[in-house]
């Protein structure tokens, strides 16, 4: 039985205590017990008057437009927290595998789909100017043109040739990612620095194998081989 969320850190933050016969709620410390948020102020800080925030016109949230990381290509692909697995823990586990597709899918829009004459668990090429990988496709309804989804935590070792949704990922940060020194906005390991967080890539999708693409696949394997 659990007893305690654990120390605290930059992934264990749950800021709350255990109460037998109580859900574990996140930020009790902070709303029940009245202690200081770990920010600059002490409070929920939306505001941040830090002279590089200001030059940026970030010092309040807004929104700005995704940069054409990747290249100029016509879809974005963002990343997702898969509903069956704990960051990579349960991937290959064959019972979870079981509740879904057992392999890499990318979820992208009908429209898109049919512009390309992709249709269900056929097998597309992901490319960008940085990389490129091989994934089966699940056209959605709930996914918007221009849209495409890869959940996270898949393996490299799943991909066809070990390469992974990650290949087509680029390395570029803000040099908002680089501040430090302002209360809780300071370099922290996995948080506070820069990351390969699957954001908004460019790519292209191309069909390279109809459905069926297993059999299909197998055979030219085969001819391959008796070739």
């Amino acid at each position: 039985r659990v007893r305690n969320p654990g120390s605290y850190g930059p992934i264990t933050a749950i800021c709350s205590d255990m109460e037998d016969g109580e859900a574990l709620a996140p930020l009790k410390w902070f709303v029940e017990k009245k202690e200081p948020w770990p920010t600059l102020t002490g409070r929920q800080q939306f505001y941040l008057d830090h002279p590089w925030y200001i030059d940026a016109g970030e010092a309040l949230p807004v929104h700005k437009e995704n940069p054409n990381s990747g290249g100029d290509y016509p879809i974005e692909v963002t990343g997702g927290h898969t509903r069956h697995s704990i960051h990579a823990i349960f991937r290959a586990n064959k019972t979870m595998l079981n509740l879904q597709r057992g392999e890499p899918v990318l979820y992208m829009s009908e429209r898109d789909a049919l512009d390309r004459n992709i249709h269900d668990h056929d097998v597309v090429r992901v490319s960008n100017d940085v990389g490129s990988y091989i994934v089966h496709v699940k056209p959605s309804p709930a996914v918007q043109p221009g849209q495409a989804i890869i959940y996270h935590a898949w393996e490299p070792y799943q991909f066809e040739g070990w390469n992974s949704s990650q290949n087509i990922v680029t390395g570029a940060f803000k040099p908002l990612h680089m501040l430090g020194g302002y209360g809780h906005l300071s370099f922290r390991p996995i948080l506070g620095q820069p990351s390969h967080t699957p954001r908004a890539q460019r790519i292209q999708i191309e069909k390279i194998i109809g459905n069926g693409a297993r059999g299909e696949r197998a055979g030219m394997e085969q001819g391959a081989v008796d070739g």
